[in-house]
């Protein structure tokens, strides 16, 4: 079964370690995992960047298949190729927002700035 892409489908509450087990011990190189919108696996980065590290310990070439907007974030920000569809294309990572690290300033308009750390009594 070497060489031919083996199919993976996942249900919401699959622990990243029962992933891997399951991918590491398919016969196959080539492994498409097809995973549902609010999976346990792909809600955090660091679950991403461990399975990513282990498929790549055990050579396979994992495409990850979902619809979770968030999940296709995190798994390609993990270096995953990423679907929506298992026929559909690879998406393409989006860049990342910057964010100011610059205080945020608010103004009331009856009264003085408030600035982040204002220890005034709110009444």
């Amino acid at each position: 079964m070497v060489g031919e892409a083996h199919s993976l489908y996942l249900d919401l509450d699959d622990e990243i370690t029962a992933v891997i087990d399951r991918i590491c011990a398919v016969e196959s190189d080539d492994v498409t995992v097809v995973i549902p919108k609010g999976a346990v696996v792909t809600q955090s980065i660091v679950n991403l960047k461990l399975l990513k590290r282990a498929v790549e310990r055990a050579k396979k070439n994992v495409v990850l298949v979902t619809r979770d907007e968030t999940g296709q974030l995190l798994a390609t920000r993990a270096g995953f190729s990423v679907k929506a569809t298992p026929s559909g294309e690879v998406i393409q990572p989006r860049p990342l927002r910057r964010v100011s690290a610059e205080p945020v300033i608010q103004e009331d308009q009856d009264s003085e700035p408030l600035t982040v750390g204002d220890e005034s009594e709110v009444v």
